[in-house]
């Protein structure tokens, strides 16, 4: 995980401070009342340090893939990434961000619920409202950055595929490959570990991840 570091970050409307798993990305939109507390000069340097890391990374990678994401960023990541290892193929449309309204009708794992809570039906409601209520300050598709890490193992499919490709083009770009899986922002980790799991299942040589930004978590 190749970050740019700790940079400091202000929010001008306390309300907003946890509107999403990273404010960084609204600091460099100007969103959310967010914004820098430095700098031009060392936001330059931030990026020239993470242009830098970038250089050790292995160019021998066969395939680039991208995960979901509605944040212009990321494609840009791609872009940047891309001139510095010399890759066969992009990939930027295997991956897609499920629909909230999908994940709450379908993808909730009650049974998993129950079993952790050991019957209790008063935790299991607990727990089934937390999630409900993450949910609901969602927008249209799930992102992991606004959910409790406590509540995200009972989310199934929190990344759907595209169905761009068949089965035979997906082992056929996955098999036996050294694959590169390019992430803007490690809130959670839960998005960026479901596609892995995806094109692990196709068997490459070799799975490798780099993120843009990680979010601090307090220990």
């Amino acid at each position: 995980n190749y970050a740019l570091g700790l940079m400091k970050l202000v929010a001008i409307d306390d309300r907003n401070k946890n509107v999403d798993g990273n404010p960084f990305t609204y600091a460099l939109k100007g969103e959310y009342g967010w914004k820098f507390d430095i700098s031009d000069a060392e936001i330059i340097k931030y990026v020239k340090k993470f242009l830098s890391a970038c250089n050790m990374l292995d160019i021998q990678y066969d395939v680039i893939v991208m995960c979901p994401t509605h944040s212009g960023i990321n494609e840009r990541f791609m872009k940047v990434i891309s001139k510095r290892v010399n890759a066969k193929t992009l990939i930027n449309d295997y991956f897609c961000k499920t629909e909230t309204d999908y994940i709450q009708e379908f993808c909730i794992d009650h049974n998993k619920i129950e079993k952790d809570c050991k019957g209790d039906k008063i935790k299991m409601y607990e727990i089934e409202k937390k999630i409900d209520t993450a949910l609901n300050n969602m927008g249209k598709y799930f992102e992991s950055g606004k959910m409790d890490k406590t509540y995200i193992k009972y989310i199934n499919h929190i990344v759907s595929l595209t169905n761009k490709y068949t089965e035979s083009e997906a082992y056929k770009l996955f098999n036996e490959k050294r694959i590169l899986v390019l992430d803007d922002t490690l809130s959670t980790g839960s998005t960026v570990s479901e596609c892995v799991k995806v094109i692990q299942q196709y068997e490459p040589t070799v799975v490798d991840v780099i993120t843009l930004l990680s979010k601090k978590y307090k220990k």
